[in-house]
């Protein structure tokens, strides 16, 4: 991000304005058009996010159904929209242009659970600690449900420290 410093008046007031990029995330966009919107996120001052997170500004996808980028998008309220919302940003002639609307770029829901129109509870799993052996997917669809995560050591390290625990309570 680019920041600028600028003194304005006889008290030299200083405003720090900083640049802040659009995060964009796909999920599940067919064909070539993710790898066009990709190419062409420069240029709306965006960059794509590896995953959806509470900083991600919009998670574009053809569809909506229950993959888990959307699950963990739905808990973080990022909205979901569809590729032709990109293609209206990128059409904006001026930065000062309004932005287009989420509403008019909805999904088509294959779908068909009610709670995607509810707000999600971001404490749901926060009494939870999920262990895995590799960070993946579910590991951040659960943290973006309120669980707390952790590497766990792969079995064989977990079975030669309970038959090490095991030996050291018989002596």
């Amino acid at each position: 991000s680019k920041t600028v410093m600028v003194q304005c008046g006889r008290f030299e007031s200083t405003l720090r304005i900083t640049r802040v990029s659009l995060r964009i995330e796909f999920s599940r966009v067919k064909g070539s058009t993710s790898k066009v919107l990709i190419s062409k996120l420069h240029m709306v001052g965006a960059v794509e996010d590896e995953y959806p997170a509470a900083a991600t500004n919009y998670l574009v996808t053809s569809e909506r159904s229950g993959h888990a980028k959307q699950l963990i998008a739905w808990c973080y309220n990022v909205p979901m929209v569809t590729p032709s919302y990109l293609e209206a940003l990128l059409e904006r002639k001026m930065p000062s242009d309004p932005m287009p609307s989420v509403e008019d770029h909805g999904l088509k829901s294959v779908d068909k659970h009610e709670f995607w129109d509810e707000t999600p509870n971001p404490k749901l799993l926060s009494e939870y600690t999920l262990l895995s052996v590799e960070s993946n997917e579910i590991e951040k669809l659960a943290v973006a449900a309120g669980a707390a995560a952790g590497l766990r050591p792969p079995p064989l390290v977990l079975s030669a420290c309970s038959h090490r625990l095991a030996s050291c309570m018989m002596t």
